[in-house]
Order: C-alpha cells, then structure tokens, then sequence
C-alpha cells in the first residue's frame, strides 16, 4: 500500500510517501466491535460510504489508533451468509424492523441497529449489527432474509478464471435511499432453459418485502430459440454486474462489463423502476466494461456522473463515440446519458494491446476546493484530474514512457517489477481512498 499526500496551493499535486492506514475499515464475513463500548455509528448507505467513494468515515468519534488495538477490538462472532458475500455490507442506524409484511420471515418489531448483507445465491440479510442472536443450530438469526430467485450457474463463458463460481447472484453492492426506507439490489437470475436476466429488486428495509414487482434490465434476443444471442450493445446473459449502484437525484446508475463484452451504463428512476437511459462505452466497438472491481461510479453535487471503463475501442479523439480504457463524465440529459467530457492515457494503444485497464478501478471524487478526481489501473499509475477538465485524449511520441501534458499530475505509484524475465505491471484493483488529515489530505492505494 503506498499513500500519496499533498497540501496543492503551489503545485495543484499530490507526493508519494509510505504511511500507515487511516481509519478506513472494511469488514468481510465477520462482525467486529469495539469491546470498549457502544456509540453511534456513521451510516454506510452505499459502496465506500459516499457518491464520491473516498473510502472514509470522517465523522468517526469512537475508533482511532488507541481504541482499534489488541485487547479492544475483535472479532465477536460469525454471521450466517448461504453463499459468497461479494458486496460490501452496508449499515443503518435505528432502522424501524416490522416484518409482518414479509412472509417469509419470522414477525420481529422494533428499532434495531442493522447490518445489510448480500449474497451470490441471490439472498439479503438484515442482522442485528449488536446482538448475535445465535439460534439453536448455532447460526446467527437475522431480522429478515429475501431470497430473491435462482441465481445464474458459473461458467467459463463470463469468467475464465472461475472467480466466483459455482453461482453468480447479487454480484455488486446495493444500494439504500436517503430516507433509509428502501434496498435497491440488481441480481442476475437464472430463468430456466438457458435464459439468464438481471432484474432491479426495490426492497422494504423494514421488512425485506418487495416494494414492487421487481424490472427486468435490458434483454438479450428477440429469438426464443435462442435466449442468449448477441443482438444488441447489452447481453445480460454474459455481461457481469460488479460495479457498486449509485443513486443520486432519485436515478439509479447500474453499470455492465464482462470478458469479450461492450461496456454499458443504464439509468433507472427509483421511484417507478422505469429505464430513463443507457449508454454503452464502445457501441461500434468491442469491450470497454465499467468494472472497477467492484467500485461504484462516482457523482458530484451537481449530479454528473463520472466512471472508469476497462480495454477497448477508443476513437472519441476523431469524433468516435467509443470509449475504452478512459474516464468518463455523463450527464443524464432527458432520456440520454450524454458524455460531457473524458481522459484517455497518452500511451493508451500500450495499454490496451496488454490488459492493462485503466478501469481496474473505479475513480475518486476528492472533495476540496479545488475539487479533483483520482484514478488509475493496471499500470499502476495514479491520474489527477479536474473534473472541470478531465483532458481528453493527447498523443505523445514517447508513448508508451510518456507523461500527459493534460492532466494536474500523474504518478507512478507502483513501479512495474521484472520477475523470472517478465514484466508484472501494478495492478491497482483497489480503489484508492481519500482522508483528510489535520495538516493535508492524502490518498491511499
């Protein structure tokens, strides 16, 4: 891990330097907590905490470098999960449990402290995130559990690496509205006879009952015979779903990639699970998946929608509408999702000819004055950008070894390593995580 800091008013960069984590906290499979005592915990509604995915809880009052320490903070116990937990959990304070719409779901009331959980076999938990309520066959109990149907079989045709077989359900990070009432969650679904389907499920966090009868996103082919034919920019028979959800201005953003598979970014009205828009990043192309392993796309106040797309078709520099390996801005215009403005590396053939996707991980918005934005890829390298200007496309003729004269500042975080007479490239998958420190503000990859 290596962090980079920087105070910008006589530069406008960053500095590499090794430091210690910050407060940053992710927690798989297990719950932990402070043995010292309870207090009131920041809400995590969405993937890395905010639409600007810094990764932080700036508001944290309890845990720091004394109380996160041996003897004060452990493991407590296990949660029951009926399949991989790929999502990031989520957590909501004081959330008002009444399951006597759900039933499926043991009646259960009152206020809890709750952690949300989803699973790949298509499954979300709500858990009491302070008591363990361990049943007689020594799983925890959940408040409420909604299954929400089959999940899609693994195979080779979407992961050649076999990632997360046997079963692909809820792959990416849900999300929750503002007024705490609601789960949006995309599942992928096996519908029988070879057919496959994402669907958008809006969930009553009260009860873990369908608010709605939950949509289908996109389709695949017009030809029963043959459910999963390439017939459009979208094919939800192959396409992955591993980006987080965003919400912003009561739209839902649900971003697609997948091996061999354009890149698509679609549009939902939260209120009526309506498609408003979809934008595919290489719609003449090939590939361009917005992937970021796992990482949400990013939304400034304005609601603007920025995001990382992985190797492609890149022809936006001669009026093409293909955007591989480059970072994008939308704007949510009427029933289009129209880009307002990119980057793309100087040295993107180099990338691109060797799997090196700048949208290995998703960017970061970081919010100071100016603002800016940060991202990188498989190279290893780390971009800083305004979001006013992310840049576009310059070519170099010391490409691949150049450096973009149209950005704030690039820097190589993670020199690539020669090992047994190959080259290994950086690999940044993580996305990067922003604090805001008492002295300057620093960037952690």
């Amino acid at each position: 891990m290596r962090a980079i800091s920087g105070t910008e008013p006589a530069t406008g960069g960053f500095r590499i330097a090794h430091r210690l984590w910050p407060l940053v906290v992710t927690v798989f499979g297990v719950v932990v907590q402070l043995l010292v005592g309870s207090a009131q915990a920041a809400e995590i509604l969405t993937q890395h905490y905010n639409n600007a995915r810094t990764g932080a809880t700036l508001d944290e009052s309890i845990l720091n470098t004394t109380t996160v320490a041996p003897g004060k903070f452990a493991k407590l116990w296990t949660l029951y999960a009926d399949g991989q937990v790929v999502a990031q959990p989520l957590y909501i304070s004081n959330l008002m449990i009444d399951t006597s719409a759900n039933q499926g779901a043991p009646l259960v009331k009152g206020a809890s402290n709750a952690v949300i959980i989803a699973t790949m076999h298509n499954t979300v938990y709500a858990y009491d995130a302070d008591k363990e309520n361990r049943g007689p066959d020594g799983r925890t109990i959940p408040l409420w559990a909604t299954w929400l149907g089959s999940p899609r079989p693994g195979g080779k045709e979407i992961d050649l690496w076999s990632t997360n077989d046997p079963e692909w359900g809820i792959l990416s990070t849900p999300v929750i509205s503002d007024d705490k009432s609601t789960l949006f969650v995309v599942a992928w679904h096996n519908d029988g006879n070879g057919s496959f389907a994402y669907r958008l499920h809006a969930l009553d966090l009260k009860s873990g009952a369908q608010r709605q009868p939950p949509v289908i996103i996109g389709k695949s082919s017009t030809d029963p015979s043959r459910p999963c034919q390439t017939q459009t920019p979208f094919n939800p028979c192959l396409q992955k779903q591993r980006a987080a959800l965003l919400l912003v201005n009561d739209i839902i953003y649900i971003g697609f990639g997948g091996d061999g598979n354009r890149g698509a970014l679609l549009a939902f009205d939260a209120a009526t699970l309506s498609q408003r828009a979809f934008w595919s990043s290489t719609p003449s192309g090939v590939n361009g998946g917005i992937w970021q392993s796992g990482q949400g796309p990013v939304a400034d106040a304005q609601g603007n929608v920025y995001l990382m797309t992985g190797n492609g078709t890149f022809d936006a520099d001669t009026n093409g509408k293909n955007f591989g390996s480059s970072l994008v801005k939308l704007d949510l215009q009427g029933q289009t999702l129209a880009v307002v403005d990119y980057f793309t590396p100087c040295n993107f053939k180099f990338l691109n000819d060797r799997d090196l996707d700048l949208g290995s991980s998703g960017p970061v918005l970081i919010p100071d004055t100016p603002a800016r934005i940060i991202g990188g890829g498989k190279e290893g390298v780390l971009y800083l950008l305004s979001p006013t200007n992310l840049g576009k496309y310059v070519a170099s003729p010391t490409a691949p070894n150049c450096q973009n004269s149209n950005v704030i500042q690039q820097v190589n975080a993670f020199p690539p390593v020669v090992h047994n007479e190959q080259t290994h490239w950086g690999n940044i998958h993580g996305s990067p995580v922003f604090w805001k420190g008492p002295d300057t503000g620093w960037v952690y990859a």
